[in-house]
């Protein structure tokens, strides 16, 4: 398997898990910084464009690599809108801890997808 795939699924899931993390810790303080969720959410859709990049420049993959890789970018891409929706409208602080439990939710799928991607890999 190419590498460049492997590198964008392992950058993919570094950018999640570090979003999931800011998430986890705002949603536990009852506070969120908007500019910093989003500045966090830019990396994640340029994650998602460099693994979308890296999918169709690579090998054909075997379908439930490739499957379970669609899913990934769109619950990445979701993610990525979700950000967009936080910067795009002013909310108040309850809704805006309502978009980031949302985006908790979503971040928290892109890493187990994520991670059983990388595992397939390996194995290919």
């Amino acid at each position: 398997m190419e590498g460049a795939l492997k590198t964008a699924v392992m950058q993919a899931g570094w950018a999640s898990r570090d979003f999931l993390a800011y998430a986890a810790s705002s949603l536990c303080e009852g506070v969120t910084s908007i500019d910093i969720a989003v500045t966090m959410l830019g990396k994640v859709k340029e994650m998602t464009k460099a693994l979308s990049l890296a999918m169709t420049e690579g090998d054909v993959l075997p379908e439930p690599v490739s499957s379970l890789l669609r899913d990934c970018l769109i619950d990445m891409e979701a993610l990525s809108e979700l950000g967009d929706l936080l910067l795009l409208y002013e909310s108040t602080p309850v809704n805006a801890l309502h978009m980031i439990e949302a985006c908790r939710y979503t971040a928290r799928r892109v890493v187990g997808e994520l991670a059983v991607v990388d595992h397939m890999l390996r194995d290919l």
